[in-house]
């Protein structure tokens, strides 16, 4: 019998290197070693919508995984190719970034309603997400495949603390530099309390928003704090992990995400943590135990939870000690979710044939 192909579509690994990448990567990288039949197209600009569909139907996939990313071309693919059974993989929605205007949030919504119209299932990482996906499209099936954890972010409590007494609390935070990240909001804290001595370490690409990576700096040495203020630009899996093992309290001040990958990888390695209450983090992270969530914008309960961390070397210790509230979960672990979300929306639509 011939083997159903599976596809995925999503944008090139020089896009940026953002979650949803990191989390394709793994997919893909997993498939191959278990000799699932999943290929890949990296989809650009250069791709029209009339080569994607011919492409679809000549090699006849039945089975096209769209990221998120793509979202505005699916409703211009799909119908040319209506053999295929489409599904989309929702890292994120557009619509439900809160710095977006009235007007631009209903162009966003309108898109999302449009592309997903044309597919059979939605994939999404997180749990809240999938529950408002669930809510606001009754009709179409919803499957969470939460991200894994990479072995280099899975080590033992004693193997993470920073040893030796310091200077300075390192405090690291891990995204990209966007304005929905919440960075500028979070350097205005740091700036308040700089009677604390706080080392800040950025983890993330600079170049998505030149203009806004160079608001932070110039925010930075007006303020005399530039020296306190480290960017490493985006890191490796080791690097990162290497990071994150030395420092001694993680912040994720964004205002939205689907999951929280970069606050999954600060618990695996114990760190205490202060974080929105954006994608899954209320998961990763309880109140007083491994850190604090607070609302998503509150920037006043952020700078308390900031504080808590940073004055209070015993309360780090405490929140350290705690560890993870859950064993991290592997990235195979996470591919079996992700299969067998292929696999339980192929049996739908057979069962609906």
């Amino acid at each position: 019998m011939r083997i159903m192909q599976y596809l995925l579509l999503h944008p090139p690994a020089n896009a940026g290197a953002s979650g949803g990448h990191i989390y394709n990567a793994h997919m893909l990288d997993e498939a191959r070693q278990c000799g699932f039949a999943l290929d890949a197209w990296a989809i650009d600009e250069t791709t029209t919508d009339a080569r994607l569909a011919g492409t679809l139907s000549a090699r006849r996939f039945r089975r096209v995984l769209w990221d998120s990313l793509l979202m505005r071309r699916i409703d211009h693919v799909a119908p040319l190719c209506p053999l295929a059974d489409h599904r989309l993989l929702v890292h994120y929605l557009p619509s439900q970034n809160p710095l977006l205007d009235a007007e631009r949030r209903k162009a966003a919504q309108r898109q999302e309603d449009q592309a997903i119209r044309c597919v059979r299932s939605l994939l999404t990482t997180g749990y809240r997400l999938a529950d408002h996906l669930r809510s606001r499209y009754p009709g179409k099936a919803v499957f969470v495949c939460e991200p894994g954890v990479d072995g280099s972010f899975r080590q033992a409590p004693d193997a993470v603390r920073p040893a030796g007494p310091r200077n300075h609390v390192h405090l690291v935070t891990v995204a990209n530099l966007l304005p929905a990240k919440g960075y500028l909001e979070l350097f205005g804290i740091l700036r308040r309390l700089a009677h604390l001595p706080w080392r800040w370490h950025i983890v993330g690409d600079e170049t998505v928003d030149v203009a806004y990576a160079d608001q932070l700096r110039q925010a930075a040495a007006a303020s005399g704090l530039s020296e306190r203020m480290l960017l490493h630009g985006v890191l490796t899996h080791n690097a990162l992990a290497a990071l994150l093992r030395s420092a001694d309290a993680f912040a994720f001040p964004s205002l939205y995400e689907a999951y929280g990958m970069a606050v999954a990888e600060a618990a695996a390695l114990g760190l205490p943590i202060v974080t929105s209450r954006v994608g899954d983090c209320e998961r990763l992270v309880r109140n007083g135990v491994n850190g604090w969530v607070v609302e998503a914008g509150d920037w006043r309960a952020f700078e308390r939870g900031l504080i808590a961390l940073l004055a209070d070397a015993a309360a780090r210790r405490r929140m350290r000690n705690a560890g993870p509230l859950r064993r991290p979960r592997s990235w195979k672990a996470a591919f079996c979710d992700f299969r067998m979300a292929f696999e339980k929306s192929s049996a739908r639509r057979a069962a609906e044939s």
